[in-house]
């Protein structure tokens, strides 16, 4: 299985937490645009077979994207790879920018999976957080989305907001739950990233950080309601109905080969990881100059190993102790056995798999970096 990833590196706004790299000046549109059509012809040999499972449509917003420039994407994809009918195609998009015409338009091209940025059900938030949808626009989205046939969606939203109550929270993902039932939610907790204004306004002490109390709240919270609606809580972040798990994403924590393309754009083919400049105007420049537009970085042993137990012990998947000795040896075997002694409290075991229980998720990372490997 092996998946490609577009990074649309372009955003009408810049939303108070966001840290991805994208621009809002549309000015090198066209030339990054283009840049992107070409990596795709320098790559089509990435991977051992032209065959690909999944595409996903990410950034930035690719619903900044008309359905002419979508069209041109996938036609120049499928000159130089395969991909079935069924195949996941995925696509975000923000609720300001759906129209049944689009959606219409998306499903004629063959996207079959939409992940739509609802983030919350408050316009209070909604205007903190940067966002330029309110909450009318995206029930009306999600209406638009069932209303196009497309099946399968996700709905994301955030919790560990400041001075949002939890109380109100609650609200929010039983009127998702009761009104329209996500085949898919994801569940993300608001980071601090250094680079954002939310970073900006937390130093200045305009706001205060939400307690460690209050995210573990809320996080039960949304995995309690999500459970008693038969959601499978599958990634710390992410819970699905039954058959609509993310394929694509699910690659990342299987460790199955993807291609990223465009600025800022990840690969990893299990041997190798490389990352594409995060500049819009240098990556476009580099790509048609034939120049170097990319850092790689040959992976170790220990390497594969500690991203093996960071994405598995984030999933239900879990770690499996087969598996750990089949693809890195006995030695790391042992390993993993010694660290999960001081650990057992918080897993569980079944056919020589290791998950994390839901306390464990909690501290996945805290866990997770107790395992790595130096």
């Amino acid at each position: 299985m092996s998946g490609i990833y577009f990074h649309i590196p372009f955003c009408h706004h810049k939303c108070t937490y966001c840290d991805f790299h994208f621009s809002v000046h549309q000015k090198s549109f066209n030339k990054v645009f283009n840049a992107i059509l070409k990596e795709i012809e320098d790559r089509k040999n990435f991977f051992n077979s032209n065959q690909i499972d999944t595409i996903y449509f990410g950034g930035g917003t690719p619903s900044i994207l008309s359905l002419h420039q979508i069209e041109k994407l996938l036609s120049v994809l499928s000159k130089h790879f395969v991909w079935k009918k069924n195949s996941e195609i995925s696509f975000e998009c923000n609720p300001e920018d759906i129209s049944l015409e689009y959606l219409n338009g998306l499903k004629s091209l063959g996207i079959n999976r939409i992940s739509l940025g609802v983030q919350s059900l408050n316009n209070k938030v909604l205007q903190w957080m940067g966002r330029k949808h309110t909450t009318e626009q995206s029930l009306q989205s999600i209406e638009l989305i069932k209303k196009s046939g497309i099946e399968n969606f996700s709905v994301d939203i955030i919790f560990g907001i400041p001075f949002y109550p939890t109380s109100q929270l609650k609200k929010d993902i039983e009127k998702l739950i009761s009104n329209f039932a996500p085949p898919h939610i994801s569940a993300y907790q608001l980071t601090i990233e250094p680079k954002t204004k939310l970073n900006y306004l937390i130093r200045t002490k305009q706001i205060t950080p939400v307690s460690d109390n209050k995210i573990k709240k809320e996080f039960l919270l949304i995995h309690e309601i999500l459970n008693q609606n038969n959601y499978h809580h599958y990634e710390i972040s992410n819970y699905s109905k039954e058959n609509f798990i993310a394929q694509h994403n699910s690659s990342y924590w299987l460790q199955k080969p993807y291609l990223g393309i465009g600025p800022s754009a990840h690969s990893c083919n299990k041997h190798e990881r490389r990352w594409n400049i995060a500049n819009n105007y240098l990556y476009a420049q580099k790509v048609f100059s034939n120049e170097i537009y990319f850092e790689t970085e040959v992976l170790q042993t220990h390497q594969k190993f500690n991203e093996y137990i960071y994405t598995r012990l984030r999933t239900t998947f879990g770690c499996n102790l087969l598996e750990i000795e089949k693809e890195f040896g006995t030695e790391y075997k042992k390993h993993f056995l010694k660290k999960y002694e001081i650990f057992k409290d918080y897993f569980n075991i079944c056919n020589e798999t290791y998950t994390l229980t839901l306390n464990g998720f909690l501290i996945a990372d805290k866990i997770a970096s107790e395992f790595f490997v130096i």
